[in-house]
């Protein structure tokens, strides 16, 4: 799923950034996608790696308004790319549901 969501958010910051003045917007974009990055990554690191539910549930929350808000700095510039990452935060909110069924089954985890 992830290389789908991936593909996807590639085609909207080219869209958003594609044909585009360099204005603030621009770099509030490129500002947005970074933060974004490192919170996925971030995300999986304390799932997976560190295997602290509890801990990467609270990040994700942060996963999730950094999703939200790279479509609002997108949907001036492209309302296209604004759609396409739609199903990033759909993603991101089932994840969500599935770490926070995790957390509370296992609560010493």
């Amino acid at each position: 799923m992830w290389w789908a969501l991936f593909t996807l958010l590639a085609f909207a910051m080219a869209f958003a950034w594609a044909g585009r003045e360099r204005d603030l917007t621009a770099w509030l974009l490129l500002a947005a996608l970074a933060v974004n990055l490192v919170l996925n990554a971030t995300w999986s690191y304390l799932f997976f790696t560190r295997q602290d539910p509890a801990l990467a549930l609270r990040e994700l929350v942060a996963l999730w308004v950094s999703v939200a808000a790279l479509a609002a700095v997108a949907w001036p510039r492209s309302r296209v790319a604004a759609a396409l990452l739609l199903p990033y935060l759909l993603w991101v909110t089932f994840a969500g549901f599935l770490n926070g069924a995790i957390t509370r089954l296992n609560p010493g985890a």
